[in-house]
């Protein structure tokens, strides 16, 4: 579970929101420090016209948004499937007159299942650790966020969750698509170097680049590739114990449409992979992880997709 709570932080840094250069030919230089905010690089700046893409919401706009993600997870020669759905009410609770915008996202229903497992349908449980979560954040108008915080629901099992996703907090604050500083046009490409750390305390990379692809308006789609990699080091183990990193990848790609008027609020698809090797008491662990994602905005009285396919097909 603590392998998908990492991965899936990954996934809502993106989407929220990636890689033909890889983050392993990079020098340290070149990524800020952690905590920094990303240092974005254009590489493109695309075709005529061009636009300062930024994000301008309005207090009080808010829409129901609801994210699919289905994982195969291979370790020790087990494969374990799961398949999991949130359905999030986001919002604009307020912009100052820099325009940084502080947002919620509040989880109002949730369903997990894990096929093959032998465990029933976990969806209850799964349901009540998470309804109610509280994701909040301050966001500015490219995209740099800050001050996040991760309150739990009223179930009686939501501090088990909020503990868990409270880990999350530095993906979270790298969510939003990253603007470029200057001007770019469609056919615009440029990319994002960040410095993260897990919850297990390992330091990772990341390099993400950014296409966009379509923009008339304040609407628009982008691509989106993500390389991240974590050198060998030591770290702990929730259990306690100590254990090495001997590394860590993730690669990502997918697209994601935005309305700057709606900042957060998006439809998106991506694939992803995290393959993590490490060494605990002497025994070497492999675990790849496969997971496929949807994010869509629903109506308000649409009944929540019980699967990603079921999300697909809205």
């Amino acid at each position: 579970m603590k392998a998908q709570t990492t991965l899936t932080a990954a996934v809502l840094m993106m989407i929220a929101a990636g890689c033909n250069s890889s983050s392993a030919d990079r020098p340290a230089a070149d990524f800020p420090t952690i905590g920094q905010p990303a240092a974005i690089n254009v590489l493109e700046v695309g075709a005529a016209p061009l636009t300062k893409l930024r994000w301008a919401g309005a207090k009080g706009v808010n829409s129901r948004v609801v994210l699919a993600m289905d994982t195969a997870t291979s370790v020790m020669g087990q494969d374990i499937k799961l398949d999991m759905v949130m359905d999030f009410n986001a919002r604009v609770l307020d912009v100052t007159d820099a325009n940084v915008h502080t947002m919620e996202m509040v989880v109002s229903d949730a369903s997990m299942k894990m096929p093959g497992m032998g465990l029933g349908d976990t969806g209850d449980m799964f349901k009540d650790m998470l309804k109610g979560l509280r994701i909040g954040f301050d966001m500015d108008a490219i995209g740099n966020m800050s001050n996040t915080s991760v309150k739990a629901g009223d179930g009686a099992m939501a501090s088990m969750m909020e503990k868990s996703m409270g880990q999350m907090n530095q993906s979270m604050e790298q969510m939003a698509i990253p603007w470029p500083s200057d001007a770019v046009g469609v056919g615009a490409k440029w990319e994002a170097l960040t410095t993260q750390t897990t919850e297990h305390g390992a330091t990772v990379r990341m390099v993400a680049q950014y296409e966009l692809v379509e923009h008339k308006d304040g609407v628009g789609k982008v691509a989106i590739k993500i390389e991240q990699y974590g050198d060998e080091q030591n770290i702990k183990l929730e259990t306690g114990m100590s254990a090495k990193l001997e590394s860590l990848k993730t690669k990502g790609s997918g697209s994601m449409t935005f309305d700057l008027s709606r900042p957060m609020m998006t439809d998106a698809s991506i694939k992803m992979n995290m393959d993590m090797e490490m060494e605990v008491q002497d025994m070497s662990l492999d675990m790849d992880i496969v997971a496929n994602v949807v994010m869509k905005t629903m109506g308000k009285d649409a009944p929540m997709p019980k699967t990603i396919g079921e999300l697909i097909n809205k």
